[in-house]
């Protein structure tokens, strides 16, 4: 320790400080350093310009920018000659530092921005297909006024705006799907009333009432208000067009549980109607039936009966369906083998599954004489048919 008066001049992180001190609150400071300050305020301000890092995230401009200003304070430093011009040296250095910290904050709420405006523009391709006009309208405009602030952003506020706009367009996409799965229910519900239950000399006029609904609900799902749209449908729905005792809104339900059953188990369904196992063409129908059953026969409480025990039938069947593909009518030759398949096909028009399954498996398991006696005759068979074709 020394008694100079001048003694903090000699440690340089003090020095720094008071220097920087002194130029915030414009005041002057007297100083005279020793001959080899110059050298050490040197080699401190490369060492702070060294520590600068220009990252990723900021845009190729502003990385140029900042780039060119490092630059210009690196060739400042080397051509710097007395304490001053260090100090107006370390101020830029921190300005620079602040302003590049700024953009990262920028750059960071553009990229949360992004993503948002990215599972945005998903969820409204998701959308597309099930809506009608007047939601697609609304649905298309909220999502370009969010590309147009997007394109015009420049400022942290400005992209965490566009975040948000993103997260409420998600909150009113849910709202749109649910009314848009109402309005595509209806409309498939109104045609098939229009055609099955409304008598011949009125058709014309319900049809027109119809579109004048459809047309009403429109107008208002393009103002987002998807509760007003509903309820012009609605108006339809209780206007008894189809006579005393229809329940309209009872039967867009219902064709809203059969579009649930035919998305869920119709692909299911086909798989087994193309197996080789016995009887089961017959049901290849059967969600149209129940359909047809509810809406066009007005036999809503009977079809619904029917879906319970459709899908059950279908998650029995569709293990022993998938299994079938190993199988092959050229294996019928071997009397152990057709033995099983009959009493698989016991089994299973008696809902005993996993019986069924159980006991083709072990027809068709290749650890077993039967097994490899079935594998061997339809790889022979299926080879000769590659040979001939």
């Amino acid at each position: 320790m020394t008694d100079s008066p001048d003694s903090w001049l000699d440690d340089h992180a003090t020095a720094r400080w008071v220097r920087l001190f002194f130029a915030e609150q414009g005041w002057a400071l007297d100083e005279e350093g020793p001959p080899d300050d110059i050298a050490a305020r040197r080699a401190d301000s490369e060492n702070d310009l060294t520590r600068i890092e220009l990252t990723s995230t900021l845009t190729p401009d502003d990385r140029r920018a900042f780039a060119g200003r490092k630059n210009t304070l690196a060739k400042d430093i080397t051509a710097a000659t007395d304490i001053a011009d260090f100090d107006a040296i370390d101020m830029r250095i921190a300005t620079l530092t602040n302003d590049i910290d700024a953009q990262e904050k920028v750059a960071a709420a553009r990229i949360l921005a992004a993503k948002a405006v990215s599972e945005m523009e998903a969820r409204r391709a998701g959308l597309a297909p099930d809506l009608d006009r007047g939601t697609l309208l609304y649905v298309n405009e909220k999502a370009g006024k969010i590309h147009v602030d997007q394109g015009q952003a420049h400022s942290k506020d400005d992209y965490t705006r566009i975040k948000a706009a993103c997260v409420k367009f998600m909150t009113m996409a849910d709202q749109a799907e649910v009314y848009g799965t109402y309005v595509k229910n209806w409309a498939a519900t109104s045609a098939q009333l229009i055609v099955s239950a409304v008598p011949a000399p009125q058709k014309n006029a319900v049809a027109t009432a119809r579109k004048t609904a459809a047309d009403a609900a429109a107008n208002a799902s393009q103002n987002g208000d998807f509760a007003g749209a509903k309820s012009k449908l609605q108006a339809f729905n209780a206007a008894g067009h189809a006579g005393p005792g229809f329940d309209f809104d009872a039967a867009v339900a219902f064709v809203a549980e059969v579009e649930r059953l035919e998305s869920e188990y119709g692909a299911k369904l086909a798989e087994i109607a193309a197996s080789g196992l016995q009887g089961v063409g017959a049901m290849k129908n059967e969600i149209s039936n129940i359909r047809t059953q509810g809406v066009t026969n007005a036999q809503i409480p009977q079809a619904q009966a029917r879906i319970a025990p459709l899908k059950i039938w279908v998650d029995g069947n569709l293990p022993i369906a998938r299994l079938t593909k190993r199988m092959d009518k050229s294996a019928n030759k071997l009397e152990p083998y057709r033995n099983a398949i009959t009493a698989m096909e016991n089994d299973r028009s008696n809902a005993r599954w996993a019986d069924a399954l159980s006991k083709l498996t072990a027809a068709l398991d290749e650890r077993t004489p039967l097994g490899q006696q079935v594998a061997s005759i339809v790889t022979d068979r299926r080879l000769a048919a590659t040979y001939q074709a």
